[in-house]
């Protein structure tokens, strides 16, 4: 019943979404370098070159074109997935037939063929649109002013994740490698796994500078400082739930017992408490 919820729950944004009824918020990251948040939830971020842009992460399909259109250019060089789920890949449809889109490989695999999440089929995206450029070890774009470094992180959230540093402007894109001041999802039906999930947060927060601006899948920015605290906040929570499992609670009696209410605000999007719960006590 809590998946059935929580697949409503994707669902939902995906109507109104086709309704036109969402707006998307632009701010400036650094200099030639564009946030743009889907409903103020989704993010992406646009990288300018000379009049051309670099796109990490595309949105969904059905707002593929309100992105475009938001674009200071229409002449996209390259698309950077960084995960195969629709809500950052479905919008590469929108896009020219001749873009350069990057992704790990497993990325590919998953985009090309059918897939189940939530026990729902997720369609291949067309041909045009899937990743031709499929990488598996770090690999490095000199764009005008901009270096890009992609570097695969795989196995936490899904089993084909990247992130993209922009080390001359200090911004970090870690897709759902971060869910700001929320519960994150853990995509075990597709590689993801919850300890892995924490290792590369702390292989990221040790590896790139204190002074950039992290960029997640969704949520706000947050600083270096903030994503360490973050990775706190959800060790702290799975002490609690591991407790109370060696005590011989079952999940139910876990989620039942409201455990986690001084978390209360990190369930507050479509990974509920009950979810993260699930996905803790079935980790352990």
């Amino acid at each position: 019943m809590r998946k059935l919820s929580l697949l409503i729950a994707i669902l939902i944004p995906v109507a109104i979404f086709a309704q036109n009824n969402i707006k998307i918020f632009k701010s400036e990251l650094a200099e030639n370098i564009d946030l743009h948040q889907i409903a103020g939830k989704c993010n992406l971020i646009a990288v300018y070159g000379y009049n051309s842009v670099v796109l990490i992460d595309a949105g969904y399909g059905s707002t593929g074109k309100m992105v475009k259109d938001t674009l200071k250019t229409d002449n996209v060089k390259y698309i950077i997935n960084t995960h195969w789920h629709s809500d950052h890949t479905g919008g590469n449809i929108a896009f020219d037939k001749d873009v350069n889109i990057i992704a790990h490989e497993n990325t590919y695999k998953r985009v090309s063929t059918t897939q189940k999440l939530f026990g729902k089929d997720s369609k291949p995206l067309p041909e045009y649109a899937q990743p031709d450029m499929r990488i598996k070890k770090k690999t490095v774009i000199d764009f005008y002013e901009h270096k890009i470094e992609i570097i695969p992180l795989t196995g936490g959230h899904t089993d084909g994740d990247v992130i993209v540093y922009l080390p001359n402007s200090k911004v970090l894109a870690v897709g759902d490698l971060l869910f700001a001041g929320l519960y994150p999802f853990v995509d075990t039906e597709n590689g993801g796994n919850m300890y892995k999930y924490f290792k590369n947060i702390e292989w990221i927060t040790k590896n790139i500078p204190a002074d950039v601006k992290v960029v997640g899948g969704h949520g706000p920015v947050f600083s270096i400082e903030q994503y360490k605290q973050y990775l706190k906040t959800l060790k702290e929570t799975v002490k609690i739930v591991s407790d109370l499992k060696k005590d011989g609670k079952t999940m139910e009696d876990i989620i039942k017992s409201e455990c986690l209410k001084e978390y209360a605000d990190y369930g507050k999007f479509f990974i509920t408490e009950p979810f993260w719960i699930e996905t803790i006590y079935k980790s352990l």
